[in-house]
């Protein structure tokens, strides 16, 4: 199945932990909690690692992401990253 993807399920793996971090860093009740703390829930326990991979995946490190403007993260579906 991960094959017809050209993926590993490693990989698949923390591309949905990354998705939710992503999800949770634009989520306004979440706002108080620190990104490491979020990082920290979904798995990622070294911040500059998680730092690298959301900014590998999403364009932009994950501190700039939670203060994009809600607006434009209205569609979840879509990183808000462009």
């Amino acid at each position: 199945m991960f094959a017809d993807h050209d993926t590993s399920p490693a990989a698949w793996i923390r591309h949905r932990r990354l998705e939710h971090c992503r999800l949770d860093l634009t989520n306004p009740r979440l706002h108080a909690q620190a990104v490491q703390a979020i990082a920290a829930r979904w798995g990622f326990t070294d911040p500059a690692h998680f730092s690298r991979l959301f900014r590998a995946t999403y364009g932009m490190p994950p501190r700039d992401h939670r203060n994009l403007v809600p607006e434009a993260c209205a569609n979840r579906q879509q990183p808000c990253a462009e």
